[in-house]
């Protein structure tokens, strides 16, 4: 199915400050990432978030700790 149309106007703003922070690090410019602890939790909300939207009731998100389930 592709993209949803309108993509990349969404995406500009954040894929621009994304290559920027790309080349100040090609410059030895220290900055920060988010790490993949980060990107679990994230995901973790976006699933409680559908879980929500299908049953029409709030999904609890616990205060979650990501050694619970992978090894970083």
């Amino acid at each position: 199915s592709g993209l949803d149309a309108g993509w990349f106007e969404r995406m500009e703003t954040t894929f621009g400050l994304a290559l920027d922070a790309f080349v100040r690090s090609l410059k030895g410019e220290n900055l920060s990432y988010p790490t993949l602890a980060d990107g679990l939790r994230a995901q973790l909300v976006a699933e409680a978030a559908v879980q929500s939207l299908k049953t029409g009731v709030p999904v609890k998100v616990e205060n979650w700790q990501p050694e619970q389930f992978v090894s970083l």
